[in-house]
């Protein structure tokens, strides 16, 4: 009885067992999903230009991340843009350049306006003369010269070339000839160049308002008036550098002339930018010594002539406002204005002149 217990007791725990299945786990690997390829991003046609472009010069080319490089090395401050607009950096700004304004070229990159300098960094260029010979040269006074192929030398000023003259003394002679009679249109452009506020004592220059007007024959001239003090440096001197800005035309017509360079002192303006006349006096060759010497020694005021003669004489010569040579009309209006000591417009103006001196009493003595 008690071994049919015990064999009912074992069937039934063993039923309330749970079971525990044992099967084998096989790992399965999938293959990975398929990746869809990204469509490289079309380049835009300007770039594409732009990278033609760099690569004809032989040694530079147009990264697709919009950098120009030369042999791997990357060029600083430019750079193509997704659209293809190319942009320099100067000074921390980005100035826009188109394919007029730069050049790729196997000898370097060249601008208009800028270049690389020793440090490589985008720097203004300094302008270059045209059909110029070799590199401007920066001098002493802290302006640039350059010759041109014909060995015609030029300064820069601002942003424009001016043919320079010999700065001499009319007692130099020949050192001071002109060659032509037209160069002394170009003459008070390069005065302009050479004033400088040291030159002047601004308390022993005076601005002449009054004028008066005298008759000799049939010449007309315009002097300050003789109870305003002239426009002149000191007692004695001349409305100029005496020893500068002088010449001589050895020949015109049948007579000699000499010249002189004459800066008008405008209130508020600097030195540089004072209108400068050109004021000529004849002489007979042979009688040219008396003539010179007061010129030299005694003149303190100038004499502008305005009779038809002179007016004539000034239309030979181009106005550097127009580009053109003064007009009778164009004379004729300035001329009015210097009556009212207005000379803010006669830059460039050639006019014959008179020799005379005050000797502050009144008394004028003339050439």
């Amino acid at each position: 009885m008690k071994k049919i217990i015990f064999l009912l007791l074992v069937f039934i725990l063993s039923a309330c067992t749970p079971q525990v299945t044992v099967t084998s786990q096989v790992t399965v690997t999938s293959p990975p999903p398929t990746q869809t390829p990204i469509p490289t991003p079309a380049l835009h046609p300007e770039f594409i230009a732009w990278q033609e472009i760099i690569s004809a010069s032989g040694r530079y080319t147009l990264t697709s991340d919009g950098l120009i490089q030369e042999d791997g090395v990357v060029i600083n401050g430019l750079q193509v843009d997704s659209n293809g607009v190319l942009t320099l950096t100067v000074n921390n700004e980005k100035i826009i350049l188109t394919t007029s304004d730069i050049i790729f070229a196997e000898d370097g990159i060249k601008t208009n306006d800028y270049e690389l300098n020793e440090n490589g960094e985008w720097v203004e260029a300094t302008p270059k003369l045209e059909n110029g010979v070799g590199e401007p040269e920066l001098r002493e006074d802290g302006k640039y010269y350059q010759s041109n192929a014909d060995g015609v030398e030029y300064i820069l000023a601002g942003d424009e070339w001016v043919r320079t003259f010999p700065v001499c003394a009319l007692q130099e002679g020949q050192n001071c000839n002109f060659e032509q009679l037209a160069n002394l249109s170009e003459f008070a452009d390069f005065v302009q160049t050479q004033l400088t506020a040291d030159m002047f004592d601004p308390e022993k220059i005076n601005w002449v308002s009054e004028f008066e007007i005298m008759h000799f024959g049939a010449e007309s001239v315009l002097f300050p008036d003789k109870e305003t003090a002239p426009h002149y440096i000191q007692s004695g001197s001349a409305p100029w550098i005496r020893d500068q800005f002088t010449g001589r035309v050895p020949t015109l017509g049948e007579n000699g002339a000499f010249v002189t360079a004459v800066p008008q002192y405008i209130p508020g303006l600097p030195p540089e930018q004072w209108p400068v006349i050109v004021g000529v006096r004849e002489f007979k060759i042979k009688n040219q010594n008396p003539v010179i010497d007061t010129f030299r020694d005694d003149m303190n005021i100038v004499g502008w002539r305005f009779d038809a003669e002179s007016i004539a004489f000034a239309t030979q010569f181009f106005n550097p406002a127009t580009g053109a040579n003064w007009t009778e009309s164009e004379v004729l209006s300035i001329l009015e204005e210097m009556k009212q000591g207005d000379f803010s417009r006669t830059h460039g103006l050639v006019l014959k002149m008179m020799v005379a001196r005050s000797d502050g009493t009144g008394k004028n003595i003339f050439k």
